[in-house]
């Protein structure tokens, strides 16, 4: 377990992340669409400037990558999380078939320096260091930027705040530092930890292939347990699609359900009911926002819905209440911030909603 970072430049302002464990790929020719067509989970009918969730999966059913998938530019952009470069480019060769053969692969990397901007005020920070352009982006979209539209922007969120991914062309890179340096006082500017984001998750109760690759127990769920069907066309031919139907059709057993409690619980801790074992604690987090301990938990699917209370797990003092939560567990400010009323400077007059609301 571990203790817990502060992310209020997340949840209250703005926040910078390091890209560093995002493999960016530019996908281009006439075989780039079936080649990702049979690897992406979710149909790729995606217009242009558009991005896609989805994932990659083993022929097993397990998770291998965390994928957006955008268009632009007459081809497609990846950005994938979890796999290192080489296991990613590994993969595509082994499942892509002919389509991997014919289609031209770039690593963005080669060319671009990158980062991340997350938080309610990004948007304000974003159009402050590339343009008003960016303002009107909506969610999961792409725009070309700067003096020669090359710098990307990609809006993609940030567990539950307004998020941009952005690339920036190495000759234009200099400048745009020296931008975000000027602009790193006036917006208090943190970089967030990847111990952050993690928590960020738990927090928002969504996927986070980073804590999905640490914890042993999280490595046998698949995307039916882990809720994320959303980003999955079952009737589509992929790769792990066999394995994927076959749990379907046969049915799951648990899924994962979020949770509140009083103090830190050890992964793979049982949760109780009336004595006996209905689940098991996946992972939990010190949550300075909420002032108490957000988690994640693999119940029985007949006990996996939000607000039971009648659930118990062991600490070394004894048992522990704990409480299942509708995620996200906390109330995410981006939903109350208006681009034409607010701004981070004035921040502190605005009547915001409290983060927590119970």
């Amino acid at each position: 377990m571990k203790s817990a970072p502060n992310i209020s430049c997340l949840r209250q302002g703005v926040s910078l992340r390091d890209l560093a464990q995002v493999v960016a790929l530019r996908l281009e020719g006439a075989s780039a669409f079936a080649l990702l067509d049979r690897m992406s989970t979710a149909p790729i009918y995606v217009r242009e400037g558009q991005i896609k969730q989805s994932l990659f999966l083993l022929p097993d059913g397990k998770i291998f990558a965390d994928i957006l998938i955008a268009s632009g530019g007459g081809g497609f952009f990846v950005l994938s999380e979890g796999p290192s470069r080489e296991d990613l480019l590994s993969y595509i060769s082994t499942y892509g078939g002919d389509a991997a053969l014919q289609t031209s692969i770039v690593d963005l990397s080669e060319a671009y320096d990158s980062f991340g901007v997350g938080g309610p005020f990004a948007w304000e920070f974003v159009r402050a260091l590339l343009g008003p352009t960016v303002l009107g982006m909506g969610h999961l979209t792409l725009i070309a930027v700067g003096p020669e539209r090359k710098t990307l922007c990609f809006r993609t969120g940030m567990a539950g705040e307004y998020g941009y991914c952005i690339f920036v062309p190495k000759n234009e890179s200099a400048h745009v530092r020296e931008t975000l340096s000027q602009l790193a006082a006036q917006f208090d500017l943190e970089t967030m930890t990847q111990g952050d984001l993690e928590l960020a998750a738990v927090e928002q109760g969504i996927f986070n292939i980073s804590l999905l690759n640490a914890l042993g127990s999280l490595k046998t769920l698949g995307p039916i347990e882990l809720q994320l069907q959303s980003r999955v066309g079952f009737e589509r031919s992929f790769v792990g699609a066999e394995s994927l139907n076959h749990k379907r059709l046969h049915g799951t057993t648990h899924r994962t359900t979020s949770f509140s409690a009083a103090s830190l619980l050890a992964e793979g801790s049982p949760i109780l009911l009336e004595g006996v074992k209905v689940g098991t604690v996946l992972v939990t987090r010190q949550s300075p926002c909420r002032g108490d301990v957000v988690g994640l938990c693999l119940l029985e699917k007949k006990y996996a819905h939000p607000g039971i209370d009648a659930f118990f797990a062991h600490i070394d003092e004894g048992l522990i209440q704990i409480f299942t939560k509708t995620p996200p567990l906390l109330t995410n400010r981006s939903l109350a911030v208006n681009s034409l009323v607010h701004a981070y400077a004035t921040r502190s007059t605005a009547n915001f909603p409290p983060l927590v609301i119970e």
